[in-house]
């Protein structure tokens, strides 16, 4: 896996995106998915915007785009904080791809996840 940069950036943009089970926690349809190209393959959160809930204090289906942008500003002002994340088109239409981050360990995700993030999944 590329680290996070541009070459992650490509990668997350480009590559083939396959759905492996749903992070069932999220307000919103949360999916963890590999995104591949070649050899190079990365685990990531896939959100798309036909599943993203309304919100009073923003725009309805502008949550990918808030994402993408919290990515850049946090790489700008180098601070490190958001992991990489692109706007792009997947199997349920567009939406955010950010590189996946599993959490701290003890932490528990949901009764059904599994040690990678898992849940359901096909």
């Amino acid at each position: 896996m590329p680290p996070d940069g541009d070459d992650l950036a490509a990668l997350l943009a480009a590559g083939e995106l396959d759905v492996v089970g749903r992070i069932t926690g999220s307000s919103n349809v949360t999916l963890l998915a590999t995104c591949r190209t070649g050899d190079a393959q990365v685990r990531c959160v896939y959100k798309p915007v036909r599943g993203e809930r309304p919100l009073h204090d923003f725009p309805d289906g502008t949550l990918a785009g808030r994402e993408v942008a919290a990515h850049l500003v946090s790489r700008a002002a180098g601070w490190g904080v958001v992991p990489t994340t692109v706007l792009r088109d997947g199997p349920l239409g567009p939406g955010s791809v950010q590189r996946w981050v599993h959490p701290p360990r003890g932490v528990p995700l949901d009764e059904e996840v599994a040690a990678d993030g898992v849940g359901g999944g096909r």
